[in-house]
């Protein structure tokens, strides 16, 4: 590829990330944040994600939380049938957050701050512990075994951390640059795009150990991201305006999907069948902002969702039934089989910035730019 001054790759990285990750953090010193609420009656403690696997909240060394916060009742799964029915049921503030990630028991949940990863627990909905990271370093992303966050300490190594005490418990560090870090939904590997090519290493999370390198994918951008699908089999190159999905274990990549506008937010469902990118294009001769979907291995245009305004954030329910997308303030459920706008959820305080639907599909979680996260359920 063509050579780029390291300099300039390393700040367009960053705008990268910003827009996509909300990662860039800007605590002066690093820091383990315990925050403890008031002890109440059956307060259970969590554990410890666009697309984000289930925390694995079977694994020590944090207690299972076993109750929902107070006022709180287990619901129904979410559908397009019910989902008029979606109300806000708590909330709270936090930092800015580009992505949530749910315990597999739906009761626990995590969000990526900007200088770093929050717990929660429920009863009231309050954080249980942070880590935060120092500037220039940031966090590339944060393990569905609920204990692990990947900080890129700087051009050429990545700290993997444990959550509760910020302790480091592997380094790894790949020959040349690295521009970011995305866990695998089981979080038993780690891929890190690489700066001095259009490649993507993976490295074993356990022991450090260098699994294999994935090349093939080509763009003429300048900047790029390279992330697990929600199935795990597939990585997702992310470049500006194309994305690529190559299969992990036979290198094959599949079609590129071209689009007019940059992408600026992904969602796969959990088959990896349908992926959905939020873009723009010309439609009547007038540019709109659209969900565009596709199915990712044969590249089939499955038609696109017209929005009312800008997105940046986008998932799907467990069963890929519903799709949820951030427009503004507001909610949009798109019930998947009629391409149809199931209802709108209206409550966050700001412009939303990630969605994620728990693993049972009871509650959908948000949050907004002003730092509120709240929980949505289908309730009478």
């Amino acid at each position: 590829m063509a050579s780029v001054p390291l300099s300039r790759l390393a700040a367009l990285f960053l705008l990268l990330s910003a827009s996509v990750a909300g990662c860039i953090p800007t605590t002066p010193t690093a820091t383990l944040t315990v925050l403890v609420p008031t002890p109440t009656p059956s307060a259970p403690v969590p554990t410890q994600t666009n697309t984000a696997p289930a925390l694995d909240t079977d694994q020590p060394p944090d207690p299972e939380p076993t109750t929902l916060p107070t006022g709180v009742v287990a619901g129904p799964v979410i559908t397009a049938q019910n989902a008029a029915q979606v109300h806000s049921v708590a909330d709270t503030q936090v930092g800015y957050s580009s992505r949530i990630i749910w315990g597999k028991n739906s009761q626990s949940l995590a969000v990526l701050q900007e200088s770093g990863p929050a717990v929660f627990r429920f009863d009231p909905l309050t954080v249980e512990f942070e880590l935060q990271v120092p500037s220039p370093q940031r966090v590339g992303d944060f393990s569905a075994d609920g204990h692990t966050a990947a900080v890129l300490v700087d051009e050429q190594s990545v700290e993997l951390r444990e959550i509760s005490n910020g302790q480091a418990v592997q380094t790894i560090q790949p020959d040349g640059i690295v521009l970011g870090a995305s866990f695998s939904p089981d979080g038993t590997q780690i891929a890190l795009p690489s700066g001095d090519e259009w490649a993507v290493h993976l490295f074993d999370v356990a022991s450090g150990q260098f699994i294999k390198t994935l090349t093939g994918f080509e763009t003429a951008a300048p900047i790029y991201n390279a992330l697990f699908s929600a199935d795990g089999k597939s990585i997702l190159y992310w470049a500006r305006a194309t994305l690529q999905a190559q299969d992990i274990a036979t290198g094959q990549m599949g079609p590129a999907l071209n689009h007019e506008d940059f992408v600026m937010a992904l969602a796969t469902t959990q088959d990896g069948n349908t992926l959905a990118a939020v873009t723009g294009k010309t439609v009547d001769d007038t540019y709109t902002p659209i969900v565009q979907l596709w199915d990712p291995q044969s590249g089939a245009d499955l038609g696109f969702l017209t929005l009312p305004g800008p997105s940046s954030a986008v998932s799907f329910s467990p069963d890929g039934q519903l799709l949820a997308s951030g427009v503004g303030a507001d909610i949009l459920l798109w019930d998947m089989a009629s391409q149809s706008i199931a209802a709108t959820l209206s409550g966050q305080t700001g412009s939303i910035t990630s969605l994620a639907f728990s693993p049972d599909g009871t509650t959908l979680a948000s949050t907004s730019d002003d730092g509120q996260l709240r929980l949505w359920r289908a309730t009478p």
